[in-house]
């Protein structure tokens, strides 16, 4: 499962870090909130491995919004902050 939300994460910033830079939202922020989702997925795999599975959905779909993303990511962002709430919530 580690491996899985490495890869994951590596793909979403592969792919936002090229269009990241039209907005407030840098490259380094994306790259910043991805690591701490992915070491909060980790912590909560532990803990709580339903729950885990349930948030991995959405964190899966925000990755393929980054990917597929042409354009702003201000709300990227967004979203990457209310998974992380959910995660630590």
């Amino acid at each position: 499962m580690k491996k899985l939300i490495v890869l994951l994460f590596a793909a979403t910033v592969i792919a936002s870090s090229a269009q990241a830079g039209e907005h407030n939202c840098t490259p380094e922020e994306m790259q910043q909130k991805g690591m701490e989702a992915a070491t909060a997925m980790q912590s909560l795999a532990a803990t709580n491995p339903a729950k885990m599975q349930e948030i991995m959905q959405a964190l899966q779909d925000l990755q393929v919004q980054a990917a597929n993303t042409k354009g702003s990511y201000s709300a990227l962002c967004k979203k990457y902050d209310e998974l992380l709430e959910k995660v630590k919530g």
